[in-house]
């Protein structure tokens, strides 16, 4: 142990060697704050089957450190650890199982980090823990895993695609600021929070965002271009500042009822019957430029087509009825045809003609009379069936049509700052004319400037 200096507790707290390779002597419990920080030799180096802890920026700047495999005893890293080791290509957890949390910005600046598959049993990682380590391209979570920190991969601009478990419960702000080539990512079940800027100048075009975050802030504003889709979950039902910005098609649910005024700014909505959101982008729509389209949930259009299916069968019933009611007119008329033609198309019908036949005549007046309410019934069975039928077309028709609709809600966007222009130019236009008027006549009606010239001239 000549090359280190251990304390009676077993902490390794100084290393005074030069090797390019570094084996943790046997009996080493945990290793200092600082311990081998800034030591440009070490290339590799060997942890020891009972090491517990390492401490606070151990190997900080060891601008040479290539590789570390971490051993099966390690139950935690703290802040630093191995932040700005610039050539650190790979960290192998192996079997590890008891580290539940990794410090703050551990991996910081590990610029030539590849990838890292972060261990069984592992619950969180602290803020800034690969910050900036611009070279990673992949990233596992174990199932255990629960919370990422503020800023843990912020700028990790090689990073394309992430996969979050369904465990996941928070996403911290900035989790993944600036990472301008992530394309896709899967948020899981449980999510419940996610902090601002999260998700800033990324360049993802398709998100799910689950229905358990009950508050949805800034954490996707300021994406890098228009977003092709989002759908947020049945549940949330609050929109904070911000939330979303450039997005062709926005799903919202309908259990929203709160938008903040600068919640949404060019963006196409959707969504099921909402008053509150209708009314928003009603209210927003020049200003932030917004659509909005109504679409009916699953349940709706099951429920839509069960109301058809019913009202045809009203429909069918209400025909069955009115057969009925044209074979007792004709039950009627037909045995008395003389009778009733005698008493209609004589011109004095005798006294017991008309006894005779007013009982028939008024049981077939009657009888007119439900079969017009039942016509007029099966009209409005129709126009009900054919409204359902219209709207479930028109919905279809939106779904399929939904990239059509994106170069759709563009030409409306581009009609709207069109007129916009068009306001301003009138508005500049009557405020010249009114100067004009003020200069012929005077603010009060009075003799303006150019008439006292004129008058001056005369």
């Amino acid at each position: 142990m000549s090359d280190f200096v251990v304390n009676d507790l077993g902490v390794l707290t100084e290393y005074i060697g030069s090797s390019e390779r570094v084996i943790i002597p046997n009996g080493v419990l945990a290793i200092g704050q600082l311990a081998f920080s800034k030591n440009p030799q070490i290339r590799e180096v060997v942890f020891n089957d009972c090491l517990r802890n390492i401490g606070y920026g151990a190997f900080f700047e060891c601008s040479n450190l290539r590789q570390i495999i971490l051993p099966l005893s390690l139950e935690s890293i703290e802040d630093k650890a191995f932040g700005y080791c610039t050539s650190l290509e790979s960290v192998d957890f192996g079997e590890v199982r008891l580290l539940q949390s990794i410090g703050e910005y551990c991996f910081a600046c590990c610029e030539t980090l590849d990838g890292v598959s972060l261990p069984h049993g592992l619950v969180g990682i602290g803020e800034g823990c690969f910050f900036k380590c611009s070279s990673l391209k992949s990233i596992s979570f174990p199932e255990s895993f629960r919370r990422i920190g503020k800023g843990s991969f912020q700028e990790c601009v090689s990073l394309e695609s992430v996969v979050l478990n369904d465990g996941i419960e928070s996403i911290g702000e900035g989790a993944f600021y600036e990472l301008y080539n992530l394309k896709r990512i899967s948020l899981g079940s449980s999510l419940t929070e996610i902090g601002a800027s999260a998700f800033y100048k990324t360049s993802l075009k398709n998100i799910e965002i689950p229905g358990g975050i009950k508050l949805l802030g800034n954490a996707f504003g300021s994406l890098n271009g228009y977003v092709d889709e989002i759908t947020v979950g049945e549940g949330c039902e609050e929109l904070g500042e911000y939330a979303f910005e450039y997005c062709r098609r926005l799903n919202l649910p309908s259990t929203i009822v709160k938008i903040d005024a600068r919640a949404l700014k060019n963006v196409n909505v959707f969504s099921a019957q909402n008053s509150v959101i209708q009314h928003y982008c009603s209210r927003n729509r020049y200003d932030n430029r917004l659509t909005w389209t109504y679409v009916p949930s699953e349940s709706e259009l099951l429920a839509r087509d069960t109301l058809i299916k019913k009202v045809e069968e009203e429909k069918q019933g209400l025909y069955e009825e009115l057969s009925a009611v044209q074979q007792d007119i004709l039950d009627i008329k037909q045995p008395n045809q003389k009778l009733l033609k005698k008493a209609k198309e004589s011109f004095f019908p005798s006294k017991r003609t008309l006894e005779e036949a007013k009982p028939l005549l008024d049981k077939i007046a009657r009888l007119e009379e439900k079969k017009q309410e039942i016509e007029a019934k099966i009209v409005d069975c129709e126009d009900k069936i054919s409204s359902y039928k219209n709207m479930t077309r028109l919905v279809q028709l939106a779904y399929d049509n939904a990239k059509d609709y994106q170069s759709t809600a563009s030409f409306i966007t581009e009609l709207f700052e069109t007129r916009k222009k068009l306001d301003a130019k009138e508005s500049e236009e009557a405020e010249r004319e009114r100067a004009d008027r003020e200069r012929d006549t005077g603010p009060n009606g009075l003799p303006g400037l150019n008439k006292h010239i004129n008058t001056s001239g005369m």
